[in-house]
């Protein structure tokens, strides 16, 4: 039976077929709305309202319009906004006729790259498949096989014979493939923009009558210094097939992008074993993606990596030594194209892999993803967008320039170096609240399990209350002079919070002195990073600021506003934009015109050195401290 829904305020209307979640039926038909957790019911941000004659929540379930509260609701939701209708809208099924009211919070805004449904790019790839029937030679025509192949793919793309040229690889194939497949053949090319030009990369049969080609396919890669993320896209369509994460495997030699460097230059072969871990990364990615959407390895033929400076380096063979002395030069800041064979990548051997441009120092390809995604510079309202990761970029402006600077505030916000810190996954702890009266925590766990950890966001939370209930001070010192059962010693002279005291046998979870400090050493760098670029602009304050990253995407914006972590005013509108470095890796493979725009904004971009500023200790030092305000109930 079909279900008629209203959404509001976008007045459109949506027919429903089959049992669906109210997010599926937006998806379905491209309503805004917004799930960064991909409809797993834990972030809580597809809020919506559900109208129906003036029901009450338990009157429209009564009356068999929409299941029952989950219990991921219970967690997420309270109980005033239930009984103000308010559902996930991943996790509530409508049966009966209804008005949808979606809350601005939670559409999806302009330049908020969420999901394949949000993505709004022309699809134009480097990559292309062109189908030729050739003539074979005779004495009378004795072109080489080269030169024969090259007048039929330019002859089909309308250009010069002279444009199109073929790779080396395919040289050593060639003629015993095109006698196999007697001269027809569909020819794999990619684009060269730079050269306006072809280069045919691969020769495939064409297809048996009545069938249809193998389609083409690549991966965009958001190469983090402690998550790597990847997408694989049909790259005709443009439609997204699979996504798929790993930790990436160099953190074992190195929390950050400083560590590694070191680790290169202190160990025999250290560059090696880097630059072979990342890249193992990459294959075991390929590997997944392929079998998560059913599609062989050998028809990926491209790859788009971004990263910053320091994993780009390190993905590409290269020294990063100098990186990490001032003045902090990379070996090049230009995109360049690799053959994938070359890196042994376990795709396509044909593929090609391009490496977004790097801005300079520590800003690298990665925040030319995000200034991609978000289209900053054209932006009328003065915008701060932070991509908080182990090392933080930050890009501030408009259509009038941009300022980008870099920060490193280490993994603490990823939940690594954290005593009791993990990723964000189930049984992390993600949101807590503290009793001002009895210092009673109240914790949101992810998924059905016993908390394990914290994560990120969990970790902002609990500094935020901490903070607020004056268990510790302004510097981030737990108070001493408190007597409550959650403040207990930890060490000779230190103390710890506990918020999970686990059963006989288990492990408490704790919060140590040295885990605020890890938040404050975090934050410091980037409120430090961000009024540096304020003062570039010559002071006038952002009236955005959008967060970036898997961590941005769950993060409380008002409590990172509490505790001082960027410098907003009151009215400065704050939003989390998801994963805008893999939205941008992604837009450039699927679109050349891009590719130039990557290179356009790498060169353009004002580019601070926040750790050469005078002053730029003394503001590390002021954001280390957290706001005391008068505390509330």
């Amino acid at each position: 039976m079909a279900v008629h829904l209203l959404f509001q305020p976008s007045g459109q209307r949506v027919r429903v077929e089959g049992r669906k979640t109210v997010l599926e039926a937006a998806r379905a038909n491209g309503v805004s709305l917004t799930a960064v957790c991909g409809g797993h019911g834990t972030c809580g941000k597809c809020r919506v309202r559900l109208l129906a004659g003036g029901l009450s929540m338990r009157q429209l379930v009564e009356k068999g319009y929409v299941n029952g509260v989950t219990r991921e609701e219970l967690r997420v939701l309270s109980k005033s906004e239930i009984q103000q209708n308010i559902r996930l809208a991943c996790r509530v099924y409508a049966a009966r006729r209804m008005t949808i009211e979606v809350p601005e919070e939670s559409r999806e805004t302009r330049g908020v790259i969420l999901g394949a449904a949000a993505i709004r790019i022309s699809v134009h790839p480097c990559i292309r498949d062109v189908r030729v029937r050739l003539v074979p030679p005779s004495l009378e025509d004795f072109r080489s096989d080269a030169e024969r192949l090259a007048d039929g793919v330019a002859s089909e793309l309308a250009v010069r014979a002279e444009a199109v040229t073929l790779s080396y690889p395919l040289l050593v194939t060639l003629p015993k493939r095109l006698r196999q497949w007697k001269w027809q053949v569909r020819a794999i090319v990619r684009e060269l923009p730079e050269a306006r030009g072809w280069e045919i990369i691969d020769v495939l049969p064409l297809p048996k009558e009545g069938m249809a080609a193998d389609r083409l396919y690549g991966i965009a890669v958001d190469l983090g210094t402690t998550t790597i993320a990847a997408t694989l896209a049909d790259l005709k369509t443009g439609r997204v097939l699979a996504h798929a994460s790993r930790m990436n495997s160099q953190i074992r030699m190195g929390d950050d992008v400083v560590s590694r460097i070191s680790y290169a230059m202190m160990h025999e072969g250290g560059g090696t074993e880097l630059t072979e871990a990342v890249r193992s990364d990459l294959r075991a990615l390929a590997l997944e993606l392929a079998a998560k959407a059913q599609v062989p390895l050998e028809r990926i033929y491209e790859m788009v990596v971004a990263g910053n400076t320091v994993m780009g380096h390190l993905f590409l063979g290269l020294d990063p030594e100098a990186i990490g002395k001032s003045p902090f030069i990379s070996v090049t800041r230009v995109p360049l194209d690799l053959p994938a064979a070359a890196l042994g990548l376990g795709i396509a051997p044909a593929a090609n892999v391009h490496a977004l441009p790097v801005e300079a120092g520590f800003v690298g390809a990665d925040n030319v993803a995000v200034l991609l995604a978000t289209r900053l510079i054209e932006r009328r309202v003065p915008t701060m967008v932070i991509d908080i990761g182990t090392n933080g970029e930050i890009a501030y402006g408009d259509h009038r320039g941009i300022f980008t600077t870099s920060c490193a505030t280490g993994p603490a916000l990823e939940g690594a170096e954290i005593s009791c810190g993990m990723r964000a996954a189930e049984g992390a702890i993600e949101h807590v609240t503290i009793a001002l009266d009895t210092y009673e925590p109240v914790l949101q766990v992810i998924g059905s399990a016993e908390p394990r950890g914290i994560c990120g966001s969990g970790i902002i939370d609990l500094c935020a209350e901490l903070a607020r209930t004056g268990l510790i001070g302004a510097d981030g010192t737990f108070r001493k002079d408190l007597d409550t059962p959650r403040l207990r010693p930890f060490g000779k002279h230190s103390r710890a919070y506990v918020l999970y005291e686990a059963p006989e046998g288990g492990r408490d979870i704790v919060v140590t002195q040295k885990d605020v400090r890890a938040v404050q050493l975090a934050k410091g760098a980037l409120y430090a990073g961000a009024v540096l670029l304020i003062r570039a602009r010559g002071g006038e304050r952002p009236r955005r600021i959008e967060l970036a990253g898997a961590f941005g995407s769950y993060i409380d914006k008002k409590q990172a506003r509490r505790i001082g972590m960027f410098p907003a005013d009151d009215d400065t509108v704050i939003d989390s934009i998801g994963n805008a470095a893999g939205a941008g890796a992604l837009i450039a493979l699927l679109d050349s015109n891009e590719r130039r725009r990557a290179r356009d904004i790498a060169r353009s971009v004002h580019f601070v050195e926040a750790a050469s500023q005078k002053d730029f200790q003394m503001l590390f030092y002021k954001g280390t401290l957290f706001p005391m305000t008068k505390k509330e109930a």
